[in-house]
């Protein structure tokens, strides 16, 4: 039997600071145009592999170019911004070497993955909603995860 462990992403091995959320301005430029929040939306983005283009297109949301231009810069300085916390750097390295098997399991909208990779290259494994179509706590994500091992 293998040993692992399964780490979340963000608030336990990396953190934001001062980010944009621009999913989440693409969703507010949706109810300024009338659109109504619906209870699946944020799942929505989190399950489906979208860019933010395809984020609005999917929600019907109408994006200046300009704007969307304004959100994409906005979104390169917050996956630039993001940061491993050294202790969660430390704790990975630890296990690790002690032949434990480290996995990321996270609820994650699709720009943000490259970012983790970047930061956390040597992971055994990445299992992120959008690229599977289920959020935590479903089952399903769990138990992708736990194939890995």
């Amino acid at each position: 039997m293998n040993t692992a462990v399964i780490f979340d992403a963000f608030g336990t091995l990396l953190k934001i600071d001062g980010g944009t959320h621009p999913l989440r301005e693409i969703l507010k430029l949706g109810i300024e145009q009338g659109r109504r929040p619906k209870i699946n939306d944020a799942e929505n983005l989190l399950s489906l592999p979208m860019d933010l283009h395809e984020a609005a297109d999917f929600f019907g949301i109408h994006v200046e170019s300009n704007k969307m231009a304004q959100l994409q810069s906005g979104l390169r300085a917050e996956l630039a911004g993001i940061q491993a916390y050294p202790d969660g750097l430390a704790a990975v390295e630890r296990l690790q070497n002690a032949g434990v098997k480290v996995v990321l399991c996270s609820n994650l909208a699709k720009p943000y993955a490259a970012a983790i990779e970047r930061l956390y290259p040597r992971l055994d494994g990445y299992i992120y909603s959008f690229a599977i179509g289920v959020i935590k706590p479903g089952f399903e994500i769990y138990q992708q995860a736990m194939q890995l091992n």
